[in-house]
């Protein structure tokens, strides 16, 4: 009886063990797939930085050609200028010369104008003298003329070729940001695969440790882990404004943009599911010290429910996060970037209609909501980052929300 006692105690043990040990490796799973959606949400953006690589040499290559072609005007300009000063110069010459010479011998001019055979002829001559002198004057004027145009052009050509030194030195910058940001991406791409490969495998031991060292070890890999995906997800914004630097994004200024507040809701039916700050939700990565962080603000609706910019901006990244045929982190979302440094990002979204390099005004349609990628439900994952830091969005939106309110 005692032995039986024995064993059923042990056998709860044991139980007991398994299901701590089980607790632990749905933790270690859990996170795991969140790091797996950073990766590949990462890789996707190493691949669009490549691509923004490639695509700002060749607008440094179109750059240079157009200052070469701007100094060779410049130079043409120039030779054409000091002809003309030139030709102004002899021009000028000859008719002060000539008006010398007018008056100088005025009386034989008068004479030459009295001897002529009648009035008829008289009135030629004068005309003719007139006309000389009018010439000259006319002359004069369209060198003149002339030499203002070419200075105009000279100014112009200036103004030109600093505009295209500034694009180089931009273009040049951007080139560096991508870089840096392409090689920062990659490094923490490879410590991010190897822990989740580190990861897979304690998993795969968990079952042959005891309780104690798996939740210690796991503690370790969700630690080691979750700084990893602040990195990926740092990187991933990072790659987003490199792209639209280099990019030369520009702007629109919407005339229906809201005059009292900065941004207005993205998803304007709904509640607040979630709100920005620390959380419980385990599946949130840390920040700002806390063990969990929640850096935008979930907006809970029916599937299918419109997906509004924000604000006025220019489309960073429209994609799907996957992982082989699943969807997963941010799901399909879409980055806009706006002006200082600004960026929104929307998640989970069922679509989009939106692609980047696209500029979009505050209340355009970019996408329906959904519950892709790490989703509990449909929902709208509204973040704000400034200057690539995630911050609250409750300052930039209208009170009461969400609403369709602008003001």
């Amino acid at each position: 009886m005692e032995s039986d006692a024995q064993e059923q105690s042990l056998q709860q043990q044991c139980l007991a063990q398994a299901g701590q040990i089980q607790t632990q490796k749905d933790k270690l799973s859990n996170n795991l797939s969140l790091a797996q959606g950073s990766a590949t949400s990462l890789e996707q953006l190493l691949q669009q930085t490549k691509q923004a690589i490639t695509d700002n040499l060749a607008q440094q290559d179109k750059t240079r050609s157009e200052l070469h072609e701007l100094e060779m005007r410049q130079a043409d300009t120039e030779r054409q200028i000091g002809a003309t000063r030139t030709r102004l110069a002899a021009r000028r010459a000859a008719y002060e010369d000539f008006i010398r010479q007018s008056y100088k011998y005025q009386p034989n001019l008068l004479e030459y104008l009295v001897s002529s055979d009648g009035l008829s002829d008289f009135v030629g001559r004068l005309a003719a003298l007139t006309q000389i002198r009018n010439f000259g004057n006319d002359l004069i004027a369209k060198i003149r003329a002339e030499q203002s145009r070419l200075n105009d052009e000279q100014d112009q050509l200036r103004n030109d070729h600093q505009t295209a030194l500034k694009k180089q030195d931009d273009l040049a910058k951007a080139q560096r940001d991508l870089v840096d940001a392409e090689v920062k991406a990659a490094a923490v791409l490879v410590a991010l695969n190897d822990s989740i490969g580190a990861a897979q495998n304690e998993l795969n031991a968990a079952d042959s440790q005891s309780a104690e060292l798996v939740a210690k070890i796991v503690a370790e890999q969700i630690a080691r882990q979750n700084e990893l995906i602040q990195q990926a997800n740092d990187a991933a914004w990072a790659a987003a404004q490199a792209w639209l630097a280099s990019n030369n994004a520009t702007y629109v200024n919407s005339t229906g943009h809201s005059k009292k507040y900065p941004m207005i809701w993205a998803a304007q039916k709904g509640v607040i599911s979630q709100g920005f700050g620390p959380t419980d939700f385990t599946m949130e990565p840390p920040g700002f010290g806390a063990p969990h962080f929640h850096t935008g603000v979930d907006v809970a609706a029916q599937s299918g429910t419109p997906i509004f910019a924000a604000d006025d901006g220019v489309v960073a990244t429209a994609e799907t996060s996957m992982l082989g045929n699943q969807i997963v982190g941010y799901g399909r979302h879409v980055i806009i970037a706006h002006h200082n440094g600004v960026m929104t990002l929307y998640g989970h979204l069922d679509g989009y209609i939106v692609k980047p390099g696209d500029r979009v005004t505050q209340g355009q349609l970019i996408g329906v909501m959904g519950s892709t990628g790490m989703s509990t439900g449909p929902h709208l994952h509204f973040e704000v980052r400034v200057n690539n830091v995630p911050t609250d969005p409750s300052p930039y939106l209208p009170p009461f929300g969400p609403n369709d309110f602008k003001g």
